[in-house]
């Protein structure tokens, strides 16, 4: 039993210590996760001095079950249709409730000694991974499609912008008059943590998983600490990835993750089914956790050196990206909602550009990946049945706006794809 809250115990604080060092998030799935792992210190020592009673070998089989459900529930469930989902969950609830109520404990002790192995084996994995493709440096953010500009330029990435939506965008640049084009480019990825690496390099990341605190491994590897910016005066204002890793940045911000604020429905029945604990701190979150991320960051972007000094400003903001959050309306309204803020935004950035350069800068305005509805329509915020009822279902397509301060013509991305568009 001791080997058994050790290794998983291990193993949760090793990986969700990478999860955090590499995004700059918590939340309370993850501190729930991490407290329960914990927790497997007492009980190994107490084993360790042969002072287990029954009592206690129950509780530590109860920890061992909540571990196992959780890794279940995160890996394994959701991107399997809801009803099975749910058939499946409940499946594991019963055995894991068999595994505290039996004496199993001999048994126990031959599953013991192969999650030592088990998480011995994945722990390495990491640096294994790394070691073995090492990630290449490279040059980012001023070359490829950024260069051979002179003037201000910013660099802008709305998270999950889709396509269908676009319109709006357009229609808001008509009525200010502002010269603009507008394509359709290939997404470099189908999430965030695929699609931002292959924009900044210009190689597909599809199968990757965060191995240390700035690299990621998988298909492909990649260091963010080995990037170099390939000009001096890049100002950065982003989130999610470790982007003040990159060398030769003139300022950076960097966001801790924007959906650290949110909880999951889980989360939220274990917080408030401890007596007195909902006294304590917030079960129920108050809805504007990623508002109040974003509000931080246009501020950021407010103060960045760029309106004095020029360059390029790179920014990636969590708009119109759905919250997640508890309680909400449909995805469509939430959705829709977070678009028109992001065009407030691009709008903004708009008039300020004019004030600060006259007619002399351009906006580049494109998204990682489009809507994913199948997705959210999966998360207890939004699911029901009329969830993605009228939403796009774009696949790997996101739109691209080039906006320019004058009337002068530039050439759009050719091919159009957005894989190494930021190299």
């Amino acid at each position: 039993m001791a080997a058994v809250w050790g290794c998983l115990g291990a193993v949760t604080i090793f990986k969700w210590s990478i999860y955090f060092a590499y995004h700059l998030s918590y939340g309370l799935d993850e501190i729930l996760m991490v407290g329960v792992a914990a927790f497997c210190l007492p009980a190994v020592a107490g084993a360790a001095i042969g002072r287990w009673v029954d009592a206690r070998g129950r509780l530590a089989r109860l920890g061992t079950a909540i571990l196992v459900l959780t890794y279940v529930k995160a890996n394994a469930l959701p991107d399997l249709p809801t009803f099975w989902r749910a058939a499946l969950y409940l499946g594991f609830a019963l055995l894991a409730a068999l595994v505290v109520l039996a004496p199993l404990e001999r048994p126990f002790r031959t599953v013991a000694n192969a999650l030592i192995a088990a998480s011995t084996l994945y722990m390495l994995s990491f640096p294994l991974a790394a070691w073995i493709m090492p990630p290449a440096g490279e040059s980012v953010l001023g070359g490829g499609w950024l260069q051979g500009s002179d003037r201000p330029r910013i660099f802008l990435i709305l998270d999950e912008f889709d396509p269908a939506y676009a319109a709006r965008l357009a229609d808001r640049l008509r009525e200010r008059g502002a010269a603009y084009q507008y394509q359709l480019n290939d997404a470099a990825g189908h999430s965030t943590i695929n699609a931002i690496p292959a924009m900044l390099v210009g190689r597909r990341f599809d199968d990757v998983f965060e191995c240390g605190a700035r690299t990621i491994c998988g298909s492909n590897s990649l260091d963010f600490g080995r990037l170099t910016a390939a000009r001096q005066d890049v100002d950065v204002v982003a989130f999610w990835h470790p982007y003040c890793a990159v060398r030769g940045l003139r300022s950076c911000y960097e966001q801790m993750s924007a959906f650290s604020e949110t909880m999951s429905l889980e989360a939220r029945l274990a917080c408030m089914s401890v007596p007195f604990l909902g006294r304590v701190i917030e079960c129920q979150p108050r809805g504007h956790g990623v508002d109040m991320t974003r509000a931080r960051m246009i501020a950021m972007v407010d103060r960045a050196p760029f309106w004095r000094l020029g360059g390029l400003l790179y920014v990636h903001v969590p708009l119109p990206h759905p919250t997640g959050e508890l309680p909400t309306r449909s995805l469509k309204a939430e959705y829709e909602a977070n678009v028109d803020q992001a065009v407030e935004m691009v709008d903004a950035l708009l008039l300020r550009a004019r004030a600060s350069f006259g007619s002399g800068f351009e906006i580049d305005v494109t998204a990682d990946h489009p809507l994913r509805v199948e997705q959210w329509c999966r998360s207890p915020a939004y699911a029901g049945p009329d969830c993605g009822r009228d939403l796009p279902r774009t696949h790997d397509r996101v739109p691209f706006f080039l906006i320019s301060g004058d009337s002068r013509t530039v050439a759009l991305p050719a091919p159009a794809t957005n894989i190494g568009i930021l190299k």
